[in-house]
């Protein structure tokens, strides 16, 4: 007898390893055997079948399928831990779906305007709404009121110790945070303004910044008191933290960086125009698109200072650093997209040069999805080229992968919710190596 297996005894072998993994009954009789050693040959089992096969689930980007919701606004749903998918709507309220967003069922929550729901560390989930904010114990299918029913809450933010902080859209609710997983909320210091959602640096220091003219703040306790930052007025976006700890923020008047945790802000050389807040790329470079009319810009000093790119004018959003650090940027102002292959300093044109998008979403196999006012678009070239869809209308959130594979997507446009189901495959090493 060989000492190995050939080509085909391999195969043989192959779909018996393939049928016993596959199956949730017993690896053949081992009732002679005690439970440790069953579970010792099964894991062998799993072990030798990870080593001979790659397993990948794909999708047929292509074609898309509508669930059971074909009406409706809907934000990009959230993947719980468990696989269940729940997603809010800017005006039916909020959904949850337990077959990877095939068929959708009603929360106990049927109207109203709900954000994509946070999951908290220990399941919770939280999501603002029109109607204040609700908390769930049982995957979203129930909703129970807070004590904030007063409209106008963005998402809630968990910090590293499980309190939550939650900012206001109105000008006099402030800010609030929450030690008892978003069931009861308490004011903080900050009782008025409108602020985005805060950032928690390394080191447990939250950074709020103002949407309206109330610059920018920090806390050191948890959000509970917060204190003034040497920036007291302007329109802000909320702060990135960088690999060394500098902040950098962006506004309606430029650029400022901080290296004191926020508590001081310095100029760059930027200071007109709106920005979005900017990108560090894996290299360290900073890329920050303009919200207004002054096209794409990057740092290579920590934000002190800014270079133009070849991309002078035009209103962009946030790029997408890929895998391979290819950079997509993408217009809100009916430019379509870009791509770049220097990190900011120069811009290609891909194939799609109008239309506004939402930020593409990379998939496991490189594979890009965009969505836009007019449909869904993919790309198997880093953006450079994008093909059609079976979705060519409507106006479609971002999707969102499932941990399967599977494609989710939310319409804007009234139109519900599709998705693009995914198929498990497994290759062979010997035919994939």
């Amino acid at each position: 007898m060989s000492k190995f297996l050939d080509k085909a005894g391999l195969q043989i072998l192959a779909a018996k390893i393939k049928e016993a993994a596959d199956s949730s009954a017993s690896v053949g009789d081992l009732s002679s055997l005690d439970t440790d050693s069953k579970t010792d040959i099964v894991s062998a089992i799993n072990e030798l079948y990870d080593a001979m096969f790659d397993v990948s689930y794909v999708s047929d980007v292509a074609t898309w399928q509508d669930s059971n919701v074909t009406s409706g606004n809907w934000y990009t749903p959230v993947e719980l831990s468990d696989g269940t998918l729940v997603a809010g709507s800017s005006n039916n309220g909020i959904k949850y779906s337990t077959d990877k967003g095939a068929t959708w069922k009603d929360s106990n929550v049927t109207s109203g305007d709900y954000s994509t729901p946070v999951e908290l560390s220990d399941g919770t989930l939280v999501a603002s709404s029109s109607n204040g904010i609700k908390y769930s114990t049982d995957k979203g299918a129930t909703w129970q009121n807070s004590n904030i029913t007063t409209s106008g809450w963005y998402t809630p933010v968990e910090l590293s110790d499980g309190t939550l902080v939650a900012s206001s859209k109105i000008n006099k609710y402030g800010i609030k945070y929450s030690t008892d997983k978003g069931a009861t909320w308490k004011d903080s210091s900050v009782t008025t303004g409108t602020w985005y959602a805060p950032v928690e640096l390394s080191d447990g220091t939250l950074v709020a910044v103002s949407v309206g003219s109330n610059g920018i703040k920090y806390s050191t306790d948890k959000g509970a008191t917060w204190q003034n930052s040497n920036v007291t007025s302007g329109y802000w976006k909320t702060p990135v933290e960088l690999s060394d700890g500098t902040l950098v923020a962006s506004s309606s008047k430029g650029i400022k960086y901080s290296t004191d945790k926020g508590a001081t802000w310095q100029d760059s050389n930027v200071t007109s125009d709106s920005w979005y807040a900017p990108v560090e790329l894996s290299d360290g470079t900073l890329v920050a698109v303009s919200a207004g009319s002054n096209g794409i810009k990057y740092s290579t000093d920590k934000g002190a200072t800014w270079k133009d790119s070849n991309v002078t004018s035009g209103y962009w959003k946030t790029p997408v650093e890929l895998s391979d650090g290819t950079l997509v940027a993408y217009s809100g102002s009916n430019s379509g997209i870009k791509y770049s292959t220097d990190k900011g300093a120069t811009w290609k044109d891909s194939n799609v040069t109008t239309d506004s998008w939402y930020a593409p979403v990379e998939l496991s196999d490189g594979t890009l999805v965009a969505s836009s006012s007019k449909g869904i678009k993919y790309s198997t070239d880093k953006g450079a080229t994008w093909k059609d869809s079976n979705v060519t209308s409507g106006y479609w959130k971002t999707p969102v992968e499932l941990s399967d594979g599977t494609l989710v997507a939310g319409s804007g446009s009234n139109i519900g919710i599709k998705y693009c189901a995914s198929v498990k495959k497994v290759t062979p090493k010997w035919e994939s190596a």
